[in-house]
């Protein structure tokens, strides 16, 4: 897929000039692009589920509210 508007670090230097060659200006001896064309990035795929265990068993009586604290933060992000 390709990019009508990338980023300056993206950009197709090779396209981009082919496809603006009819504006060259002689006079500055250089292409003004109008139309800038860029490599298409693959999207990042974002983690879409993550599953988090709590245990509140009896071994683990002395931490339980901060483990339940521990859960709660991490549910909210």
């Amino acid at each position: 897929m390709r990019k009508q508007r990338p980023r300056h670090a993206d950009i197709d230097w090779a396209r981009t000039i082919r496809a603006n060659l009819k504006h060259y200006q002689p006079e500055y001896r250089t292409i003004v692009p109008e139309r800038l064309i860029g490599y298409g990035r693959k999207q990042p795929s974002a983690l879409k589920e993550v599953m988090l265990c709590v245990d509140q068993s009896g071994s683990m009586a002395s931490s339980v509210i901060y483990a339940s604290i521990f859960a709660a933060v991490m549910a909210s992000i």
